[in-house]
């Protein structure tokens, strides 16, 4: 899993929690990005349950499904304040 993943959780009920973006694990958390009810949020999951192979109706509950590559566009956008920060 690389960050910037998009993952779906298939033991989510409602859409808005169905899917995230994987930011990284921190000890035994995997954390993520979901967007939900017009706002971003921060989540965490087990990350024993994302890397394991549990299956819901015979697919994986946790699987990678997408990438978005929103740090690069923020690393750009802060690149130019850095860039005029020092004209």
């Amino acid at each position: 899993m690389k960050l910037g993943d998009i993952l779906i959780n298939r033991w989510a009920g409602h859409v808005d929690t169905r899917y995230f973006i994987y930011l990284g694990t921190d000890g035994k958390y995997a954390q993520g990005l979901e967007y939900t009810q017009g706002k971003w949020k921060r989540i965490n999951y087990y990350k024993s349950d994302i890397k394991n192979d549990y299956k819901s109706n015979g697919e994986k509950v946790y699987e990678v499904v997408g990438h978005t590559n929103f740090l690069d566009i923020a690393k750009e956008d802060l690149q130019k304040f850095k860039e005029s920060d020092n004209k």
